[in-house]
């Protein structure tokens, strides 16, 4: 058997040739991913409540209710804008019905279903920057670097919601919230690592995913962290002199915190994976053919 040469750099040209089609296509899926998981979280942030974790099925069917009418309102107000032919535009306006009944959902409950936000946000469109999202270039500075500042302002949202109630977890306070950031990280990481399509992405793709899941992560955790801490006042409220002392003085456990975050996470990382899934397409091959050696 003979070697060609013009046969392994035709060879080799092609492997690489299909690397190049792989990272493009699980880029584009990286990109489509971004929206969805915005969205998502913010659903299911604005769905959580004490019962969470004894019944998920009804957080799932209060966020599908909630998801449709983002979807309604979302294309209502498209149209209110002049249906611009751009498909940044759409995420875009999505993004803003969702922050808006986001919160109209957690102060009002179903309610805030029947809000016309779309009329709401036309009318606010005239004001100047209402729809500018803050932006946080992914090519400045080190891995590490960003890495820390995506970790810190997932971290945030906690933070605020700490200082509503700690669970009486001031004198473990630095080791309660080394223990959760630890916990983003890895649940996060975790996703990523595992999953096929990630595994195609360059660099830039992967860390502007990680940086979306650890923000969506961090708003999941402080909404369970408000719904539990509720949970603990009215649990504290009826309990005995001698085991109020010992709650203050040692902590109130925050398992429960824990665990209504990994239930609602885990319908994060399900929308993620039908996402990615889906968007991974290849390009036909037969479109950009590689020329053949003379």
């Amino acid at each position: 058997m003979t070697f060609n040469v013009f046969d392994a750099v035709q060879q080799q040209n092609e492997q690489m040739r299909q690397q190049e089609l792989n990272k493009q296509a699980a880029k584009t899926a990286a990109l489509a991913a971004l929206p969805v998981i915005r969205t998502i979280s913010k659903v299911l942030a604005a769905s959580l409540n004490g019962e969470t974790i004894k019944d998920p099925k009804g957080t799932e069917q209060r966020a599908k209710a909630l998801l449709d009418t983002i979807g309604e309102q979302s294309l209502a107000l498209y149209e209110k804008l002049g249906s611009v032919n751009d498909k940044r535009i759409l995420p875009s306006i999505t993004g803003s019905v969702t922050t808006v009944l986001q919160s109209l959902y957690r102060s009002n409950g179903e309610a805030a279903l029947d809000v016309d936000v779309a009329s709401l946000l036309a009318e606010g469109a005239k004001l100047p920057g209402i729809w500018k999202d803050e932006q946080v270039g992914d090519d400045l500075g080190s891995l590490p670097f960003r890495r820390t500042i995506a970790m810190m302002q997932s971290m945030s949202p906690l933070m605020a919601a700490y200082q509503r109630f700690d669970f009486y977890q001031h004198n473990n306070r630095q080791q309660v919230l080394s223990d959760l950031q630890n916990m983003l990280w890895t649940t996060v990481d975790k996703s990523l690592q595992s999953h096929p399509v990630v595994a195609q992405m360059a660099e830039p793709e992967v860390e502007m995913l990680r940086r979306n899941l650890l923000l969506r992560s961090g708003e999941l955790l402080a909404a369970a962290w408000d719904n539990q801490a509720e949970i603990a006042k009215a649990h504290i409220a009826e309990c005995t002199t001698d085991e109020r002392r010992a709650y203050k003085a040692n902590g109130y456990p925050i398992d429960s915190v824990v665990e209504e975050f990994e239930s609602a996470y885990l319908m994060l990382e399900q929308s993620l994976d039908t996402t990615l899934s889906s968007q991974y397409v290849l390009p036909d091959a037969d479109e950009n053919p590689s020329p053949s050696p003379a």
